[in-house]
Parts: structure tokens; C-alpha cells; sequence
């Protein structure tokens, strides 16, 4: 990993593109960060990601993410616009973008499609408690 800073606290943009990663709880202590690409790695699960609270575009394709609860650790990323998540296991879940709008209301663009009045109504009828 190159970088401009010796403070990954105030990194802003990290590409981790294609590294084989499995691990990505470095991210833990990334407070500033704005654009985060994991995309092309190994990577299951999104709780390292939560506390990234200045996140507002994650790249995740071709990972390993496939329960739909995962995304619950992004609920508290309130400005979180852009998420890619196609290419994972998760993506083929019936309704899976419906679920994802569900669980991240701010959520603009989901796999490089805006996300519709249509999916924001639908989204609005399901029961969240049905996902556990």
C-alpha cells in the first residue's frame, strides 16, 4: 500500500483493488475516509466498515459478501450514496436491491444504478424483521 501520509486517519480515498484481502480491519481506524474500493478481494463480511462514518462511496464487487445482514453494519453511515456490492453471492438474494434500500435509505446508487422512486416505494412495504 502506497500513501502520501503516515496517518491513515486522515486518508480520504483508499484503493484496495484486487489484493486478495480476506482481513480489512485496518479500515477500523480510518475516520476521513470518503471512497473506499475493496473491489476484487476475498472479503465476507462489512463489520470493519461500520465506523467510517465519513464513507460516501464503497466499492465491493467480486467479493465473498452473501448474508443480507451484512449490510446492517452500514446503517449508520448516513452518507453512504454509492455502493457496488454486484458480483458477490449477495446479489443473487430475490429482492436484493428492494433489501438493500430497505436497510440504507440514503443509498443513491446501488451497483451503478440509481435507485428509483419505485424501489424506494416497494422497499417502504417490506418488513425489515423478516430479514433475521
Amino acid at each position: 500500500m502506497k500513501a502520501k501520509t503516515n496517518r491513515i486517519d486522515t486518508i480520504k480515498n483508499l484503493n484496495l483493488w484486487g489484493n486478495d484481502l480476506d482481513d480489512i480491519s485496518i479500515v477500523n481506524g480510518m475516520n476521513s475516509l470518503e471512497v473506499l474500493s475493496l473491489s476484487v478481494n476475498n472479503i465476507s463480511t462489512l463489520k470493519d466498515v461500520q465506523f467510517c462514518y465519513n464513507l460516501k462511496e464503497l466499492y465491493l464487487r467480486k467479493n465473498l459478501i452473501s448474508n443480507i445482514n451484512e449490510i446492517r453494519y452500514l446503517q449508520n453511515l448516513r452518507k453512504l450514496k454509492k455502493l457496488w456490492l454486484g458480483e458477490n453471492p449477495i446479489a443473487d438474494i430475490p429482492m436484493y436491491r428492494t433489501l438493500v434500500v430497505k436497510l440504507l435509505p440514503n443509498i443513491e446508487i446501488l451497483d451503478n444504478v440509481p435507485i428509483t422512486i419505485d424501489e424506494i416505494d416497494r422497499a417502504a412495504t417490506i418488513n425489515i424483521d423478516d430479514l433475521d
